[in-house]
């Protein structure tokens, strides 16, 4: 062996050493942590009951809707009620009034239409409700909304004259003129209402508010009419649920 050789195997030795304790030192500083695990802590939560008011039975009042202690009003085939504290007329109109001193004065005559908006002038009228189409055949008739039809038309609108040769529908018809000419009475439309259980109609007119009514009675078929006068009256209000009291007597 060469003199020189030996030194540098001894130096390879010491470098192999130093590689092997350098990669132990780094795998060691490399290792994972163990991951120490903690037991979840579970939070048991116990559904509370929920409070519920304890409410002693009581006996359910009759119900009140505001016109119990009304005055009851009888007049023909109907009646309706009116409020106690008002001052009420039936002769010739239906007149109400909240103060006496427009009562009295309307009493009095010094006044048939109301000149302020604190009165309620009501006309009630029956009338018989013809269906015939044709006087001259009794099985020909109109129906129920026809002659309802006709008889708001009549009421309400304004008539004006056409050719006696013109096709009138009978709803908007009401005989001719002594010329010839006939009289045409425009469609008015209606608000369809219900009064007593029975189909109505309401129309609004010129400060008017008008009702019609239609039932049977032992003649046949007939219609209460209702004119309220002044629409913008304060006591307008009232005028409905007066309606709302409106019964039928046959």
């Amino acid at each position: 062996m060469q003199k020189g050789f030996a030194p540098m195997i001894i130096l390879v030795g010491i470098l192999v050493i130093v590689a092997i304790a350098g990669g132990a030192y780094y795998l060691g500083t490399q290792k994972t942590p163990t991951t120490q695990v903690q037991n979840p802590v579970i939070i048991s939560q116990t559904p509370q009951p929920t409070a519920i008011s304890q409410i002693t039975p009581t006996s359910s009042p009759n119900p009140v809707d505001g016109t119990t202690s009304w005055k009851t009003y009888e007049y023909g085939s109907f009646t309706f009620k009116y409020p106690s504290s008002y001052y009420f007329t039936g002769d010739p109109a239906f007149f109400i009034t909240d103060t006496k001193a427009t009562y009295d004065s309307f009493a009095a005559g010094n006044s048939k239409t109301p000149s302020n908006n604190n009165v309620l002038i009501i006309s009630g009228v029956s009338l018989n409700l013809d269906r015939r189409l044709d006087p001259t055949n009794p099985n020909l008739l109109a129906t129920p909304e026809q002659a309802l039809q006709r008889e708001i038309n009549r009421a309400v609108g304004i008539p004006y004259l056409v050719s006696g040769s013109t096709n009138v529908p009978w709803e908007n018809a009401n005989g001719g003129t002594y010329d010839g000419q006939k009289n045409f009475y425009p469609t008015i439309a209606y608000e369809h209402i219900k009064i007593d259980g029975v189909n109505a109609a309401k129309v609004v007119n010129d400060n008017n508010i008008y009702y019609f009514i239609p039932y049977k009675d032992k003649a046949g078929d007939a219609l209460v009419r209702f004119v309220i006068e002044p629409a913008n009256s304060t006591l307008i209000n009232i005028s409905t649920q007066i309606l709302s009291t409106f019964k039928f007597t046959q």
